[in-house]
């Protein structure tokens, strides 16, 4: 029997191919759910939110305080953000590097520098550069990050001390306070600078960009944005953790329920704050689901739907932009809510 040229080892995928300590994990994520809010949740944010103070006061007074703010505030991103950064979620407070420090770079406004962290080798020489999309928290959600840069700055220190690599992880402006385009702009704005000037300020080239969750779907956006805008330049490679490339959403996405870092709804709440007043077919725009992009589109499909060949014309430059795709690592979790994604992101790139 003859099989496909295209095979996927599904094995990797199944249940008995986690390992011990990832379903001990898994299932504490999954038994304490409830155990933090949601940002946009006003009962159980009001809970959290006023958790320090209700533990001091009688049980029936702190029930009749809440019924009587019920309905009038919610705690918001911003207000989520700084709880999470004072370890008082269902998540440790993020670790702090002393020798990290922030750097600003330049945006396309004027009189805004964009916030980044910049983690060096321990010898303090540096062969390249890696751009990081800034990520949250595992239990972050798209583009509306629950915290500041200090979270992964323990992965930024591995990285860099393993490769000698300076890493660059981007504050990119976030949603609710700042929707689409925000976060994709800030992100092409570091990856020019950095074209143009690493060499000669981190002392070496930008060879890699990459990060987690929404910070994937920025790192491919910028792939895509410097094939087109830097055709002479070339990354060595991208690194994709679990990242979402459709934005419509994917069969993975919509039929996640259970309660294991993001739900179904989780995420329609996420995209609801960084893409205000859209529908699914406005979200299939390649500017913000990168898989629509044309350099993933099949080969000659434009001439198969206009009867012409346009070697010279979009087909002729998305092939161009295709060849010169870096290599990229996908890397996602078995019971992920984004798999279907990074599989099929995988498979076309």
């Amino acid at each position: 029997m003859s099989t496909s040229d295209q095979v996927i080892n599904d094995t990797a995928f199944h249940p008995d191919a986690i390992d011990l300590s990832t379903k001990d994990f898994n299932a504490y994520v999954i038994n304490h759910a409830d155990d933090w809010p949601k940002w946009w949740d006003v009962s159980a944010s009001l809970l959290f939110a006023f958790y320090d103070w209700l533990a001091l006061v009688p049980t029936h007074l702190s029930f009749l305080f809440l019924i009587s703010i019920s309905g009038h505030c919610e705690m918001g991103a911003k207000e989520y953000r700084r709880l999470q950064d004072a370890g008082k979620t269902s998540w440790p407070a993020p670790a702090q590097l002393d020798y990290a420090r922030n750097i600003y770079l330049p945006s396309r406004e004027s009189k805004r520098d964009i916030r980044s962290r910049l983690v060096e080798p321990s010898n303090g020489i540096a062969k390249g550069v890696f751009l990081h999309m800034r990520v949250v928290l595992e239990v972050s959600e798209y583009w509306v990050p629950l915290n500041e840069l200090g979270v992964r700055q323990d992965l930024l220190d591995r990285v860099a001390k393993a490769t000698s690599l300076a890493m660059i992880s981007v504050e990119y402006r976030l949603a609710p306070e700042h929707p689409f385009p925000a976060g994709p702009e800030d992100a092409y704005d570091v990856a020019e600078y950095l074209v143009n000037n690493s060499d000669s300020v981190y002392g070496g080239p930008l060879k890699f960009i990459g990060a987690e969750s929404a910070g994937a779907t920025l790192s491919v956006l910028a792939v895509s944005h410097l094939l087109a805008t830097r055709p002479d330049f070339a990354l060595a490679g991208t690194v994709l953790f679990y990242g979402l490339f459709n934005l419509s959403l994917a069969p993975s996405e919509c039929g996640m329920n259970i309660p294991l870092v993001m739900t179904a709804s989780d995420i329609d709440n996420f995209l609801d704050a960084y893409l205000p007043n859209t529908i699914a077919t406005e979200r299939r725009n390649p500017a913000i689901s990168p898989i629509y992009h044309e350099i993933f589109r099949c080969p000659n499909v434009a001439s198969l739907s206009t009867g012409t060949n346009d070697a010279s014309g979009d087909q002729g430059r998305a092939a161009v932009q295709r060849g010169n795709l870096p290599p990229a690592m996908f890397i996602v979790g078995t019971l992920d809510c984004v798999v279907d994604d990074q599989i099929l992101m995988s498979f076309k790139w």
